[in-house]
C-alpha cells in the first residue's frame, strides 16, 4: 500500500503485525512506524483461546485458528480495513531451551593484534554449537569476549594470543516452531508468506520496556503470563546475557485459589481479573472491618464474601515461590550483579496489586511495572503491561525489516533461521536489535 507525504514524495507504509498466542488469549496488534522510529498502534484484536493453549503451547491447531482469525479481523477493522502484513510471532513453551556456548580462535597475525576476522571466527565457532537434530535456533546473543582469558568490551585492535567469544543461544523444538508458523499460514491462506520472524517472548518484552541506555546498565524483564513466566537479562542493545522460563503463571494462581477457597476454577480466574480494580488499598476499611470481595460460588449456590486479605495471602505465597525460583537461577549464573538498572514486570500477571513491592523485596533491586516505550495508540494498549510483548514484536519486526535494507514484503523465511552464512547472521543480529 502506497502513501503520499506532504511534500508529494511517495513512500511505502511500513505495517508490522504482532501475534501472541497465549494460554488465555490471542493478541494481534498492527503498528505503523514513522520516520522517527516511533510506532503508532493502528489496530488491535484480542480473543480468548478457551483452553486450546496450555503453558503457552498450542494443543490443537484447528481450534486455535478460530480465535486467531477473529483477533486478526478485529485488528484489521480497527485499522480502517488495512490488511495484515509482515507478521512477527511470539513463541514460548516448555520446548524452548537455552545454552551458553564458547568459541575461540588463535590470533595468527604476525603482529598478534585481534582483527575483525578473528572476531567473526570466534563468534562463528561459538554459534556452531551442536544442537540435537530436532532443535532449531531462535536467537544468538554475544555475551562477552575474552582476550587471553581477560574479559573485554571490544576485542578488535587488542594484542593477544587467543580470542574467545561467549554466546547465549535460545532454541526450540523444530516441530513445535513449525506448528506455530503453520497456524498463521492456515489462517492467512496458502498464497500468503509465512511469519517473517519467531521471537522468544521476553526478548520482545525487553525491546518494548527498556531503552538501549537502560539495558546497557543491566536490566531484568519478567513476563508473567497465564501459563508460563519468562525472563531475560539484558546488558546492552544486542546483549541478552541469560534467559529462562518457569511453568508458573496466573493459571497456577487461579488453581491455588480454587484449592484454598473451594470455589470453581472459573470463579477464581474472575477473582484474578477483578483484583487490579481494587488497587493497593488497606486490608481494613475505615471502620475497622476486613475488606471483602463478593464472589459467585457457582452451581446455584449463594454468593460468598471472602476477605481480600485471604485472597492476597494465597496469591502472595505462589508469587513468592515464583520470584525466588527466578532469583535462584540468576544467582547460580551470577546474573544479579549484572542488573544495575532494575527489574520490569510485564504480562497479565504484572497487574496484580502490590506485585512490584513483593518482587522488590525478593530481588533487592528497583522493580516497576513495565509499559511499552516510544509508542502511540489507545491507552488500554500502550499503558498495559499485558500488551508489552506484542509491542516489542512490532519493534523487533521494524528493526529487522529496516536494517536489513529490504522492502517489507520481500523478506522471506524467519529471522533467526535459514541465513546464508554466519557473516550475514552476525550482521543481522546487530541490525535486528538496534534499539
Amino acid at each position: 500500500m502506497l502513501g503520499i507525504n506532504i511534500s508529494g514524495n511517495r513512500r511505502r507504509r511500513e505495517i508490522v503485525t504482532a501475534v501472541e498466542i497465549g494460554t488465555h488469549s490471542v493478541k494481534v496488534v498492527m503498528g505503523e512506524f514513522g520516520a522517527d522510529g516511533v510506532v503508532s498502534i493502528i489496530g488491535a484484536g484480542q480473543e480468548k483461546t478457551h483452553g486450546r493453549v496450555v503453558k503457552g503451547e498450542i494443543t490443537d491447531l484447528q481450534l486455535v485458528q478460530e480465535p486467531l482469525m477473529k483477533a486478526m479481523r478485529m485488528a484489521e477493522e480497527a485499522a480502517g480495513g488495512t490488511e495484515i502484513q509482515n507478521i512477527f510471532m511470539a513463541v514460548t513453551g516448555t520446548h524452548i531451551g537455552y545454552v551458553n556456548s564458547m568459541g575461540s580462535t588463535v590470533i595468527n597475525a604476525a603482529d598478534r593484534y585481534v582483527t575483525e576476522g578473528d572476531r567473526e571466527d570466534a563468534l562463528r565457532n561459538a554459534a556452531n554449537y551442536a544442537l540435537p537434530p530436532d532443535r532449531q535456533t531462535l536467537h544468538w546473543f554475544t555475551r562477552r569476549f575474552l582476550v587471553d582469558r581477560r574479559e573485554v568490551d571490544n576485542a578488535v585492535g587488542l594484542f593477544g594470543g587467543k580470542l574467545e567469544a561467549d554466546m547465549h543461544i535460545v532454541y526450540g523444538q523444530h516441530a513445535r516452531l513449525e506448528n506455530s508458523r503453520n497456524v498463521i499460514m492456515d489462517v492467512m491462506g496458502p498464497e500468503e508468506q509465512e511469519p517473517k520472524g519467531l521471537v522468544f517472548s521476553p526478548v520482545a518484552a525487553g525491546l518494548a520496556v527498556f531503552s538501549g541506555e537502560e539495558a546497557g546498565h543491566g536490566a531484568l524483564v519478567v513476563d508473567i503470563g497465564a501459563g508460563v513466566t519468562e525472563y531475560a537479562v539484558f546488558a546492552g542493545r544486542d546483549r541478552c546475557l541469560h534467559s529462562g522460563q518457569i511453568t508458573i503463571g496466573c493459571e497456577q494462581l487461579a488453581n491455588d485459589l480454587h484449592l484454598g477457597l473451594h470455589l470453581p476454577i472459573q470463579q477464581c480466574r474472575d477473582i484474578l481479573e477483578r483484583l487490579p480494580s481494587l488497587g493497593a488499598k488497606a486490608v481494613m476499611t475505615q471502620d475497622g472491618r476486613a475488606r471483602l470481595m463478593e464472589v459467585d460460588a457457582g452451581a446455584g449456590k449463594p454468593s460468598r464474601q471472602i476477605p481480600v486479605s485471604t485472597i492476597e495471602q494465597i496469591i502472595e505465597m505462589r508469587l513468592d515461590e515464583l520470584f525466588r525460583k527466578i532469583l535462584e537461577d540468576l544467582q547460580d549464573r551470577e546474573m544479579m550483579k549484572r542488573i544495575g538498572f532494575g527489574v520490569r514486570l510485564c504480562g497479565g500477571g504484572a497487574m496484580i496489586p502490590q506485585i512490584a513491592d513483593l518482587a522488590q523485596r525478593i530481588f533487592e533491586s528497583p522493580v516497576e511495572i513495565g509499559c511499552a516505550r516510544m509508542v502511540n495508540g489507545p491507552e488500554h494498549i500502550v499503558q498495559s503491561p499485558a500488551f508489552v510483548t506484542p509491542v516489542g514484536l512490532l519493534k523487533f519486526g521494524h528493526n529487522a525489516l529496516q536494517e536489513m535494507n529490504l522492502e517489507p514484503d520481500s523478506l522471506t523465511g524467519s529471522i533467526g533461521r535459514d541465513w546464508k552464512s554466519v557473516r550475514e547472521f552476525l550482521s543481522d543480529i546487530k541490525r535486528a536489535f538496534r534499539w
